[in-house]
């Protein structure tokens, strides 16, 4: 019972579906003419124009035709030209953005390897372990404890009363 509902629900939306969308074409083709939005000839991503536009400005640039046979593939002058995706009506301004934006990745790409590779000693990092084995071949010559028991005074260390550790347990 519960199955032919669901499915006499899914014929139901499916032909309300069809009835909305055949009235939105049918009211495509007369308010733009005989042309729907995806036949447009002015990409949508473009600011003055795209979904219809075309016809209410006729000054808007065309884009350039696209290529038909191999030699257009191949020929990449300004008449068969395939967009880098900076702009897709002028091809100068097309290659220019392109060439930039490769040129500012590819740089800032080279000067940062080369600056963490020669990046400064960090918290003076390397200058601590370079003395830190200076000290302990001194202290080993000398015949010196590697760390000396007395490194801090005990005069200067604060420690508590007998009275005051009584039934403390102390781990060491």
């Amino acid at each position: 019972m519960i199955l032919l509902q669901a499915k006499r629900f899914i014929i139901l939306e499916k032909k309300c579906h069809n009835l909305f969308f055949a009235d939105r074409k049918r009211w495509l083709r007369t308010a733009l003419g005989s042309s729907l939005h995806h036949e447009s000839k002015v990409p949508p991503s473009v600011p003055s124009g795209g979904s219809g536009d075309i016809f209410i400005n006729k000054n808007i640039k065309q884009p350039p035709p696209a290529p038909k046979t191999p030699q257009d593939f191949m020929d990449t002058t300004e008449k068969h030209w395939v967009s880098y995706g900076f702009d897709k009506l002028d091809y100068v301004t097309d290659r220019k953005f392109m060439r930039l934006t490769f040129a500012v990745i590819f740089v800032a790409g080279i000067i940062s390897s080369i600056y963490f590779a020669y990046f400064p000693d960090y918290n003076l990092r390397k200058w601590a372990y370079r003395e830190a084995f200076l000290e302990l071949e001194r202290r080993e010559k000398l015949g010196l404890p590697l760390i000396d028991p007395n490194y801090v005074p005990p005069e200067n260390i604060p420690l508590p009363a007998e009275e005051e550790l009584e039934g403390v347990e102390i781990y060491v």
